[in-house]
C-alpha cells in the first residue's frame, strides 16, 4: 500500500495545474512505483493504534 499523503504531495510538484482529478492518481502511483520513491503506509497496531482511535474521537466531541 502506498501512503496517499505521499502521492498527494508527488503529485502537486509534478503538476502545478490546481485542478483536482482523480484520473491522475494511477499514473502518479505508477511513476513512484517505477522509480522506487514511495514509502510503505505503516499499520498501526495494539496501544498505537489504540491511541489514534482515542486522539481522533476526542477531537470529534471537542
Amino acid at each position: 500500500m502506498v501512503n496517499p499523503f505521499h502521492v498527494n504531495r508527488s503529485k502537486k510538484l509534478n503538476d502545478h495545474l490546481q485542478t483536482k482529478n482523480e484520473q491522475k492518481d494511477p499514473l502518479v502511483i505508477a511513476r513512484l512505483m517505477r522509480d522506487g520513491r514511495f514509502r510503505y503506509s505503516r499499520l498501526l497496531e495494539g496501544v498505537e493504534a489504540e491511541l489514534r482511535n482515542g486522539t481522533t474521537l476526542r477531537s470529534k466531541i471537542q
